[in-house]
């Protein structure tokens, strides 16, 4: 499957040219392939009319046409968290009840900002027994993270100082580097942008520092990643892939690429992902 949105049939009718070019790339934003074909299904215009606009945004350096679709031709761009959410929730809820068993056994962790990050707090919210003492302590510069864990009073929430950013709902910046150092946890969970070659990468930069602060702090270090984002290199590079003890996934992984993560740890999310 190459993309899935959330748009209703309503809002892909009667839309401008200009209008509808915007939404195609936006598409692209959001997932690394999309084939014309669909595109030309989802707006209701025929395949001449999308491939028009997919070479009008090539020429504007936006996208790179390939055998079928096109590709996104920016590394240094992210849509909202909000709108990342509409993205793979299946999937993203797989991968979370994953990372929620991997870290089942520990007491202090550290969770950044990220769509699929914000299902492993609501995973936590409904797994940790609600003893009437604090059993789990979880560090976040994701407002959204932290108002959600807050709701299990068996979970102590830490809430990293900084500079909100609106678009992420999250504290990023020096103060928020310098915070997280104070802290060693049982784990570290994250989120990335992509996965180029050995090295995870991200396309903020401000996220990308905050990642990198987490990394060490963690004596295991979780990354939770889609299988699309694979072979999709983003701006920064966050660390090697061999700084992470765990990768988790929700489809299986080519063998070439499996073979590149070495001695990481690879845990697909299979099956039907919890209510």
């Amino acid at each position: 499957m190459l993309f899935t949105l959330a748009w209703t049939t309503g809002q892909t009718m009667k839309l401008r040219k200009r209008d509808r070019q915007q939404q195609i790339l936006d598409t692209f934003r959001l997932t690394p392939s999309v084939r014309l074909g669909e595109l030309a299904h989802h707006y209701k215009v025929t395949k001449e009319t999308i491939r028009r606009d997919i070479d009008d945004l090539t020429g504007q350096g936006l996208l790179a046409r390939t055998y079928g679709g096109a590709v996104a031709s920016f590394m240094n761009y992210e849509p909202e968290l909000r709108e990342r959410t509409r993205v793979n929730p299946e999937g993203r809820r797989r991968m979370a009840q994953k990372v929620v068993d991997l870290i089942s056994d520990c007491t202090i962790v550290m969770i950044d900002t990220g769509a699929t990050t914000a299902h492993v707090c609501d995973r936590l919210v409904a797994t940790v027994p609600k003893t009437g003492e604090v059993t789990l302590t979880a560090i976040t510069n994701s407002l959204r993270n932290a108002t959600v864990l807050g709701t299990n009073p068996s979970i102590r929430v830490i809430l990293c100082p900084g500079n909100y950013d609106d678009r992420e709902n999250a504290a990023f910046g020096p103060q928020t580097v310098e915070f997280i150092g104070r802290y060693f946890v049982d784990a570290v969970v994250m989120s990335a942008g992509g996965i180029s070659g050995a090295n995870v990468t991200d396309a903020n930069s401000e996220a990308a520092a905050v990642k990198r602060a987490m990394l060490p702090q963690g004596k295991r270090r979780v990354l939770v990643i889609e299988k699309a984002k694979f072979n999709l290199p983003q701006f920064e590079k966050v660390c090697g892939v061999d700084e992470v003890t765990d990768i988790v996934t929700d489809e299986p992984l080519a063998g070439d690429v499996k073979s590149a993560l070495k001695a990481t740890k690879v845990h697909v999310a299979s099956g039907t992902s919890p209510a």
